[in-house]
């Protein structure tokens, strides 16, 4: 099962939107991030999973970014991850799980000092 393959099929099967570019940018975050990955494994090398990482919060934040943009008929531009999270609960979008993942990787792999 290859991710990368279900994430563009996935996004080509959606109609025209807004959000279309946001999820776009989102793959190539995630192809980059796929890159440096392999790139680290066959050469060894340590930055390369800085660097994979690095883009792979980038995806995540753009993922939830393009979420709030359709479920909430809002756009993101201007609001933080934490806002968006807040405003999921709030609204009662997701399960309380999912929420409480969204506050994981905000609080546990994320810098919160420069994020919240």
């Amino acid at each position: 099962m290859d991710l990368l393959d279900i994430l563009r099929s996935k996004i080509d099967s959606l109609e025209d939107g807004d959000h279309i570019p946001g999820l776009k940018a989102v793959l190539l975050h995630i192809e980059t991030a796929s890159r440096h990955l392999l790139r680290g494994q066959k050469q060894n090398e340590e930055t390369a999973f800085t660097d994979s990482i690095y883009r792979t919060n980038q995806a995540f934040e753009g993922s939830l970014k393009e979420a709030y943009r359709v479920l909430a008929s809002k756009d993101p531009e201007r609001e933080r991850p934490y806002d968006i999270e807040q405003y999921f609960e709030k609204n009662k979008v997701f399960r309380q799980r999912v929420l409480a993942q969204f506050t994981n990787y905000r609080t546990e792999w994320r810098n919160p000092s420069s994020h919240d």
